[in-house]
Parts: structure tokens; C-alpha cells; sequence
């Protein structure tokens, strides 16, 4: 692997990281959001799904750094 490219998904990485930490604070927020809606006695099915379309997106960020770690891990043997 050339030098330019394992620079490159160091990158990606850091982005990814850099995006679940975003969609961790996000969900956080989200869920007070819902917890005080609730407590409120307000349908909250907006933010519900707002909720769930971060919780996607974060697992989609982790499963690509992950296959990037594993690229780099096997490239760096």
C-alpha cells in the first residue's frame, strides 16, 4: 500500500471518528428531548425517528472505520 493511501485512510478514520462522536451527542440529545416530550405527555414519534436515523448513522460510521482499521491493520503486517 502506498504511502499516499494508508494517509488517506488514517483520514477516514479520524472523520469517522469525528462523526460518531457528532452522532453520540446527538442521540444524547435527542433522548432528553424525548424523555422531557414524554413527561410532558407529547407524541413524540418525530423525534423518534430522528433518533433512530442518527442511531443508523452511527453504526454505519463505526462499521466503516472498522473495515478501515482492518485495511490498514492487514497492510501494515
Amino acid at each position: 500500500m502506498s504511502d499516499q493511501k494508508f494517509g488517506d485512510l488514517l483520514i477516514q478514520v479520524q472523520a469517522a471518528e469525528i462523526e460518531i462522536t457528532r452522532c453520540d451527542a446527538t442521540i444524547r440529545t435527542l433522548w432528553t428531548e424525548l424523555r422531557r416530550l414524554a413527561r410532558l405527555g407529547i407524541a413524540a414519534s418525530t423525534e423518534y425517528q430522528h433518533l433512530i436515523e442518527v442511531e443508523n448513522e452511527r453504526q454505519r460510521r463505526i462499521s466503516l472505520r472498522e473495515r478501515i482499521r482492518a485495511t490498514l491493520a492487514s497492510a501494515s503486517k
